[in-house]
């Protein structure tokens, strides 16, 4: 059975992804609020893991390709079955939804397409940049790799301001990601080399951030402002609020003794991505079936559906294995 730590990293994953797919479909506007730190938690966790995976790369080269091989290969080979599947069901059940051209092309290329392959484009562009940020982690003092990341978030809150990530396409598509979500990572690394009252301080920092933007955005708007309105691109407000959950979470220790139950959690966490992939296809289906059924049972649905051709993908793999 796993240890505490890898438990407690298994279920910030779950409650990431989880959360990610409760976003897709479309609740109650203080859920969606609420759940708006699903992908820095899961970059967080990210960078938080993948210290060792890097480490027991034989190369750079090795590992990026390691990577493009989990995030992209399977990325390429679901929205292929996607797709087909949609081509099908419109063309021969009638079914009147469709996506151009252009969207597929764009799907395969990680910008908008579909609209859900983006975050695979975040996690490719911080894995490229992770051997560097360790680097940076087991280099330098502490204090100085806090400067580093507390300088990261001021550029990138400048960027955001003065609407510099709107320029072009790769300033949008690209660096706003590569520096907003890169730093997360950097994070998720130096959490490693913190000891719990340290990380109770980080926490401290981030609210107090969180409750200055709320304050802010309170007197010169005259209402809270969803943190979901500063996510595109991630400012620092949609970040410190993710941050304050993602350490609220980490700092807390599991306390499940039923062994089944965390082997349930730790088989979800470690096929997470594909769950993420399938429930963009489970989506489409209940929407086709059920297109007006409430959003609490289309999320259970959802869910379901993800996990349970997840499960039969690998029951198919592991019998010709």
């Amino acid at each position: 059975m796993n240890s505490k730590r890898e438990l407690k990293m298994d279920i910030m994953k779950v409650i990431g992804l989880f959360a990610i797919i409760l976003a897709h479909v479309s609740p109650h506007e203080i859920i969606f609020q609420i759940r708006n730190f699903d992908v820095p938690l899961m970059v967080f966790v990210s960078g938080y893991l993948s210290y060792n995976s890097y480490k027991s790369s034989k190369s750079y080269f090795s590992y990026v390709i390691k990577r493009i091989k989990r995030l992209l290969i399977p990325t390429w080979i679901f929205l292929t079955i996607y797709f087909f599947i949609v081509y099908i069901c419109h063309n021969y059940f009638n079914v009147q939804f469709y996506y151009s051209k252009n969207q597929m092309i764009d799907s395969y290329l990680l910008l908008e397409g579909i609209g859900y392959i983006w975050i695979v484009r975040v996690y490719l562009l911080v894995e490229l940049v992770m051997p560097l940020f360790i680097k940076i982690v087991d280099s330098f003092k502490k204090y100085i790799v806090f400067i580093i990341i507390i300088s990261l978030f001021i550029i990138n809150e400048l960027m955001c301001h003065y609407n510099i990530y709107n320029i072009n396409m790769f300033t949008n598509y690209y660096l706003s990601n590569l520096i907003s979500y890169g730093t997360i990572l950097l994070l998720g690394l130096f959490v490693r080399k913190l000891n719990k009252k340290e990380i109770k301080y980080l926490l401290l920092l981030f609210i107090m951030i969180f409750t200055a933007y709320v304050l802010y955005f309170f007197k010169t708007e005259g209402l809270f402002v969803f943190t979901q309105t500063r996510k595109y691109p991630p400012s620092l407000y949609y970040l410190s609020y993710s941050l304050i959950v993602s350490l609220l979470l980490f700092l807390i220790e599991p306390k499940i003794k039923n062994i089944k139950l965390n082997n349930i959690i730790v088989s979800i966490s470690k096929n997470s991505f594909w769950i993420y992939l399938w429930h963009i296809l489970a989506i489409y289906i209940v929407s086709i079936i059920k297109p007006d059924i409430h959003w609490t049972l289309r999320y259970i649905l959802v869910i379901l559906i993800a996990i349970l051709i997840t499960f039969i993908q690998e029951k198919i793999i592991k019998k010709r294995v």
